[in-house]
């Protein structure tokens, strides 16, 4: 089986304890795995792009959906010696 992507769920709104219970009813009935539910602001699920996306159109549009970054770019910290040549 296909690891599925995992994404981040924000609300962007004013604070609203029943936006987060309408949000996880519609992941519920779809099958999209919750991860983290650490609402009202915020929900860490499992899922394709393609249930993301219809599930975008069904939720508050004040909630912002991204993919999670897992990688960070770390930067060479080694000292460069250039040579000039004369």
């Amino acid at each position: 089986m296909k690891r599925q992507k995992r994404w981040i769920l924000r609300y962007q709104g004013d604070s609203n304890s029943s936006k987060g219970s309408t949000l996880l009813s519609v992941l519920k009935s779809r099958s999209i795995e919750i991860l983290d539910d650490n609402l009202p602001k915020m929900v860490l699920v499992a899922g394709t792009k393609a249930e993301i996306e219809s599930t975008k159109k069904e939720i508050d549009a004040n909630w912002i959906v991204a993919e999670e970054n897992t990688s960070y770019p770390i930067p060479d910290t080694r000292k460069k010696i250039s040579v000039k040549t004369v």
